[in-house]
C-alpha cells in the first residue's frame, strides 16, 4: 500500500475553475475561439445556404475538412496554452492533416457497424436494393 501524495487522487478543481483557466488562455491566445468558428461553420453554413450550392459547397469543404480534425488540434492547442508555450501555424497545419485520418478513420469504424445496425432495426429496403416487385409482396395484398 503506498503513503503519501503519490497515493491520492488529484481533486476536480470544478467547472468554474476550468472555466477561468479557458478564459486566462483566451486572452493569451485569442485565436483559438476564433478558429473554432471558423472551423465548425461548414455544416450551418451549408444548412443556411442549401446544399445544391456549389458554390457554398466549395467555399464550405475547407471548413468541414479542418473541422474533421478540429477536436484534436484544438485540445493540443489549449494543452500547449495551459503550460505556456505556442502553437505555430505550421504545426497547425501539420497537425490537421495527422488528426484529419485518424478521425476520419475512426468515424468510418463507429458509423459502418452503426449504419448496419441502424438499417437492420428500421426493417426497411436499403436504397441499393431494387424497387422491383417480389413474389412476397403479391402474397401480402391478397389477404
Amino acid at each position: 500500500m503506498l503513503d503519501g501524495p503519490a497515493a491520492m487522487e488529484p481533486v476536480d478543481p470544478g467547472f468554474v475553475a476550468d472555466l477561468r483557466t479557458a478564459l486566462a488562455v483566451w486572452r493569451r491566445s485569442p485565436w483559438i475561439p476564433v478558429a473554432a468558428c471558423c472551423c465548425c461553420s461548414g455544416s450551418p453554413l451549408q444548412d443556411v445556404f442549401g446544399y445544391s450550392n456549389e458554390l457554398v459547397f466549395v467555399l464550405t469543404l475547407p471548413a468541414m475538412i479542418v473541422g474533421v480534425a478540429w477536436p484534436g488540434v484544438e485540445r493540443l492547442w489549449y494543452l500547449r496554452a495551459f503550460r505556456g508555450e505556442r502553437l505555430r501555424i505550421r504545426e497547425t497545419r501539420r497537425f490537421v492533416g495527422t488528426y484529419f485520418w485518424r478521425h476520419a478513420i475512426l468515424g468510418l469504424v463507429v458509423s459502418l457497424p452503426v449504419g448496419i445496425l441502424y438499417a437492420s432495426c428500421t426493417h426497411s429496403t436499403p436504397p441499393w436494393v431494387g424497387s422491383g416487385s417480389s413474389r412476397w409482396s403479391s402474397w401480402s395484398t391478397s389477404r
